[in-house]
């Protein structure tokens, strides 16, 4: 998969077949179709919407007729105001749960992952204090917002001196909202104790992400875990990330060092470099 760590991808795919009862046989090809869609040209993300599509409908179908201990099933099931829910409505909810599970949670931790390896005091401090993790994790999310909301505008509308005409997208850049100085103190400053979170990475109000609380909890089991098996993890030298944008934004070429023997030998090259 392009564009992010291999170990973030494995972290998302695992929690994503596991919720929707998948094995992990197809994730590659499933984690083409997010990335096409939110990463690829015209033609690609129009092919990925419709592959996605038809995967969610013949996935819903298979749990109407033979229902398993996972999410599509619970969906299909679920009952809205006394009424089932609809086709759509399944299409809709497994649609979004397909994209969110397997893109958001690994772009925030590369980016997450890149803050961390370029301050090693801010790791060894979480460290030594992991239950500071769940506060750093807010304060990650507000520096390094990866969800660029997109709206429709539903009439005509002058907004401060902008004209949006009914149809027109709107891109509403959370990650300006939240450096924003009228509401964070030293906005730029990255503090990890940071108590003010009134980020909006995760939407706010009525518009607040359903799954907010796990992905909150994926980062910080995530970070946890690279924190504990892997002692002073650095960027490797010579390497320069590189952020891409898009509906989701993430970091491309993203590689990571610590000392040669890891703690649990898992996914290193035997250099110590961790991809």
């Amino acid at each position: 998969m392009r564009h992010r760590s291999d170990g973030n991808l494995d972290y998302d795919r695992f929690l994503f077949d596991y919720s929707m009862g998948l094995s992990n046989s197809g994730s590659d090809e499933l984690i083409g179709w997010v990335s096409d869609l939110l990463h690829g040209n015209d033609v690609k993300r129009t092919e990925a919407a419709q592959s996605i599509v038809s995967f969610i409908d013949e996935l819903a179908a298979s749990r109407w007729k033979q229902s398993a201990a996972d999410f599509m099933t619970y969906i299909v099931q679920a009952q809205v105001q006394g009424r089932s829910v609809t086709d759509e409505e399944v299409r809709g909810v497994g649609v979004l749960f397909f994209i969110a599970g397997l893109d958001t949670v690994a772009a925030a931790l590369g980016f997450d992952l890149a803050n961390l390896a370029r301050n090693l005091e801010d790791q060894e401090s979480l460290r030594r204090e992991p239950t500071r993790i769940a506060t750093g994790v807010g304060e990650l999310l507000r520096a390094y917002s990866t969800v660029q909301i997109i709206r429709v505008a539903t009439k005509d509308v002058d907004f401060e001196g902008v004209s949006m005409r009914k149809g027109d997208f709107v891109s509403c850049a959370t990650m300006i909202a939240n450096r924003d100085p009228a509401e964070f103190m030293c906005p730029d400053t990255i503090d990890l104790a940071r108590q003010d979170h009134r980020y909006i990475a995760l939407g706010y109000g009525p518009h607040l992400c359903l799954g907010a609380n796990l992905a909150r909890r994926e980062i910080a089991v995530g970070i946890h875990e690279r924190l504990t098996r892997i002692p002073n993890f650095r960027i490797k030298e010579g390497m320069s990330p590189m952020t891409y944008g898009g509906h989701v934004f993430g970091l491309k070429n993203l590689i990571l060092t610590g000392p040669n023997k890891l703690s649990d030998g898992g996914k290193n090259n035997g250099r110590g470099q961790y991809q």
